[in-house]
Parts: C-alpha cells; structure tokens; sequence
C-alpha cells in the first residue's frame, strides 16, 4: 500500500511538472578572438632544486601519488582556447589561415616574398628514415625545399 502511495505521489508531480523545460539561464558568449595577455607578469623566483631528485619524482614519484591522480583526473584542458577550441590571436600568436581565405599573393608574402620556381627541380639528397620518404630538392634559384608526402592510407599524417 506504502509502495502505491509513493508511485502515485511521483506520478503526480510528474504530470503537474510544467511540459517544456525552462530556458536556460547561461547564455553563450560569442568566442574570444583576442586574448589580451600582454600585461605584466612579475618575474618569478629562482628556485634551487636538485636535479637527481626532480628526475626521480618527475620519473616515478609523482605519478604514483594520489594527489597526481586527483589533478590529472579534474584536468579541464587546455587553457587560452576559444569556444571553438581554437587559439586566439595574442602577443605570441597570430592565426593567419583559419579566419578567413587567404589570396595566393597574401601566401607568396608569407613566403618572404619568394615566390617557387616553376622549372623542373633537382633532387639532390633522398632520406629514407621513418615511415615515409622524403627528397630534398634545388630550384634554379639555388633554394632548396624539403618534399615529404602522405602515405596512400593515411592523407594529412604528416
């Protein structure tokens, strides 16, 4: 009799409950794309810390305790980003190519002004380590550029 009670108790206030939710109270701010970080930061103090001692507990010690644990399970991520997760433009960091289309003479410029050959380059070294090749090539102009390419399954690795 006790168990209706209460299911019935619940079921009321669910139908008296109002049908649709309540507007949210937090609004979204639109996303910072300018971080003003170029205020002053006192320089810090130097520390004297003994180098046998910063490689044993940064290699064993520190991730074996439970405060470690603790931090590193309430991590909120990386800080200074965005609501896109993107980093804004600040004093050490400029995005040139996310915000808007970028013309080819705006891409030759970033290129200190030099702007590639179109004749046939010379391939001058061929390395083989890691998981894909790459060349080293001179243009004309005695310049000489880095090739590495993507492997066929795996586009944008690199």
């Amino acid at each position: 009799m006790r168990r209706r009670a209460i299911f019935l108790l619940f079921f009321l206030a669910g139908l008296l409950s109002p049908a649709a939710p309540a507007a949210s109270k937090f609004r979204l701010r639109p996303p910072l794309w300018v971080d003003p970080d170029d205020q002053h930061a006192p320089e810090p103090k130097e520390q004297e810390v003994s180098e046998l001692y910063a490689l044993v507990y940064n290699s064993w010690l520190r991730h074996l305790s439970p405060e470690y644990k603790a931090l590193a399970a309430g991590d909120s991520g990386a800080l200074n980003v965005n609501a896109w997760d993107e980093a804004p433009d600040s004093s050490w960091f400029t995005n040139r190519i996310g915000r808007r289309p970028l013309s080819f003479e705006e891409v030759v410029k970033g290129l200190g002004g030099k702007n590639p050959e179109p004749v046939p380059w010379k391939i001058i070294r061929i390395e083989d380590e890691g998981y894909t090749p790459k060349f080293r090539v001179k243009d004309s102009a005695g310049r000489i550029y880095i090739l590495k390419f993507d492997l066929p399954g795996a586009l944008e690795r690199n």
